[in-house]
């Protein structure tokens, strides 16, 4: 979150933000050494330039991570909602194990990113706030979805590890 907030502020929009291009920085040589958990952004070669009201357009990325505005046939502003549809994306894929909008084919997968409601499966239980925080990211209308400078704001996301803990002991008792 905060490499691509510290873009934002800088007017730059990843536009291809996908779990493939969020990595580790280093990986341990062997197992008793200490893991670098720092995470890095790769693969900027579609980015676009965002800065006080003047857009570039383009319409490019990896399909399942697209927010439906960019797939109503005509390029759209590099605006940072885009990337918070991803981060959404990647959010629900890293929690349920699977993309919350694919079809069996690209026509499908289209048609269910510009219509389809968000679907939680039930065998995999998560927190009221984590459902509402993914669905506040994939709000289908750019306007109303969530900036990310408001989710780095909540609660949700400062949350130290013992707080998060206290939360997720207090749903599930």
């Amino acid at each position: 979150m905060n490499s691509i907030n510290y873009c934002h502020t800088r007017g730059i929009v990843h536009r291809d933000l996908k779990l493939e291009n969020v990595i580790f920085k280093n990986k341990p040589l062997f197992e008793d050494d200490e893991q670098d958990l720092t995470i890095k952004v790769i693969d900027f070669g579609i980015a676009g330039v965002c800065d006080n009201g003047k857009t570039e357009k383009q319409d490019a990325g990896s399909l399942c991570y697209m927010p439906p505005e960019t797939l109503m046939g005509k390029a759209v502003d590099a605006a940072p909602s885009i990337d918070v549809w991803a981060i959404g994306i990647m959010f629900y894929s890293l929690l349920y194990g699977t993309l919350p909008f694919y079809g069996k084919g690209e026509d499908q997968t289209v048609k269910l990113i510009k219509t389809a409601p968000v679907k939680y499966p039930k065998d995999i239980i998560v927190t009221p706030q984590t459902r509402e925080i993914i669905t506040r990211m994939l709000e289908k209308e750019p306007e109303k979805r969530l900036d990310l400078m408001d989710f780095m704001e909540t609660d949700y996301y400062r949350m130290d590890d013992e707080s998060f803990k206290k939360m997720v002991d207090t749903h599930y008792e």
